[in-house]
């Protein structure tokens, strides 16, 4: 498996299990959204949100769907 595919997947994971154990907590740092009550509402308080999104999933059904595409399609296009 190409390397940058293989990073995007283990970050991907560790960003779904971190999601899994702070729970709310990770939602409001790492989400695009913020809930309002956050000390961190605003637009673009916390910039780091404009790539941590990607790390956030619904479930495991949809984490084991998005790096099974990732893993199909990403290969090709990384090489």
């Amino acid at each position: 498996m190409p390397s940058a595919i293989q990073l995007l997947i283990i970050g991907n994971v560790l960003g779904f299990l971190l999601q899994q154990t702070a729970g709310p907590a990770a939602m409001n740092a790492l989400a695009l959204w913020v809930d309002p009550s956050s000390p961190l509402a605003g637009p673009l308080t916390a910039p780091w949100q404009l790539l941590t999104y990607s790390l956030l999933h619904a479930n495991v059904t949809h984490i084991i769907m998005n790096m099974f595409g990732l893993w199909m399609f990403g290969t090709d296009v990384e090489r």
